[in-house]
């Protein structure tokens, strides 16, 4: 049977050699990893393209009354009102994860591709590769030795956990308020970096996760941490961010297996 462990920072397949079988998707069991993965990847992710959506005056030419934003947002909900739709991103990510049995952070690099309508794709680079893929539908996780998908449809513990970057993408504030205890703590002078908070309002999610702390500068995040319940924290920067990212046929089948689209009449 295949078992998810993590394995130097990342999540691998172990595969034992006497299995028999691969198991059905409601077979497999997510461990917590997975599960704190995914929070990870997802919430990072979105909250990572802020910067790229923050509002900007549009051209003379707009036919539209330009939207007063102020140059530092005062609050949750109009730091999330600052994502706007975005089709493609790309982006390089440095994750270190803090285990309290070791002394030095688990770190791992690579590189994170989003496209709508929810799919994202997390290739770690190094120190071992391996992919997590997240659909409306499913997730997906493969490394050398193997790969496990899980059906989000019959597993709503998973769901939860996705449905939270579905949310921040969308910038639906009232939605991630019925999942979250949302917090937002301005600079404490201009300039200054503001703190967003996440808890977890219940279950699965606050069996796992402590809170979620997002910083940044205007419309930028900077830093996001993830504190676990057991002690453990995971902090994720990100570089080099494209949200203009335009993505060939074969790039959507190689990175978030989706088929090809309907040529245009």
């Amino acid at each position: 049977m295949l078992v998810l462990a993590e394995l130097r920072g990342t999540l691998s397949l172990v595969v034992p050699k006497v299995a028999t079988a691969a198991p059905s998707a409601r077979d497999s069991k997510p461990t917590s990893s997975l599960l704190v993965c995914a929070i990870v990847v997802s919430l990072a992710w979105s909250l990572g393209s802020v910067s790229a959506a923050a509002p900007t005056a549009p051209s003379a030419a707009a036919p539209t009354a330009p939207v007063e934003m102020p140059v530092e947002p005062t609050d949750a909900r109009t730091l999330l009102g600052a994502l706007s739709t975005i089709d493609g991103l790309e982006a390089r990510f440095v994750e270190r994860k803090h285990l309290a049995l070791l002394r030095a952070p688990l770190v791992s690099e690579g590189r994170l591709f989003y496209t709508r309508p929810g799919h994202l794709a997390r290739i770690v680079q190094a120190p071992s590769p391996s992919t997590v893929r997240i659909s409306p539908t499913s997730l997906e996780v493969s490394d050398a030795s193997g790969s496990q998908r899980f059906d989000l449809r019959s597993r709503p513990e998973i769901k939860t956990f996705v449905e939270s970057f579905v949310h921040v993408v969308a910038g639906d504030y009232d939605a991630l308020a019925s999942i979250y205890s949302l917090g937002f703590a301005p600079g404490v002078e201009p300039g200054a970096m503001w703190l967003l908070t996440l808890t977890p309002l219940g279950s699965p999610l606050s069996d796992l996760i402590e809170r979620l702390e997002i910083r940044g500068f205007g419309y930028l995040v900077m830093t996001i941490r993830v504190l676990e319940k057991k002690g453990d924290s995971t902090d994720i920067v990100m570089t080099s961010v494209d949200h203009r990212r335009v993505f060939t046929e074969q790039e959507r089948l190689d990175l978030f297996a989706l088929p090809p689209r309907e040529p245009a009449e």
